[in-house]
């Protein structure tokens, strides 16, 4: 999700800058358009598995029941304890 984020920007980035500097710097501009149309592919795959991941997670937790969370837990402390033992210990210290 911070992948399909930090590219999102750098293609606005790219076309902000093609689109504020046209006057300007007229290279930089269609430099800077080609980059956002080159870069467009990456971006668009890496926010498709992003929202495919989200769909997903939606889905299996419509299908989740509200008391296997309590077992899971509970069978999560029962396994770990000696280490959440361990950690508790080392933060009073």
């Amino acid at each position: 999700m911070i992948r399909c984020f930090n590219y999102s920007l750098v293609i606005y980035d790219h076309s902000f800058y093609a689109a504020t500097n046209f006057y300007k710097d007229l290279s930089g501009s269609i430099e800077n358009t080609f980059l956002a149309i080159h870069k467009f592919p990456v971006v668009f795959f890496e926010c498709q598995k992003s929202y495919n991941d989200t769909v997903h997670f939606l889905t299996m937790m419509q299908n989740f029941k509200s008391y296997q969370i309590y077992i899971d837990i509970a069978w999560n402390i029962f396994f770990n304890f000696a280490d959440i033992y361990m950690e508790s210990a080392d933060l009073l210290d």
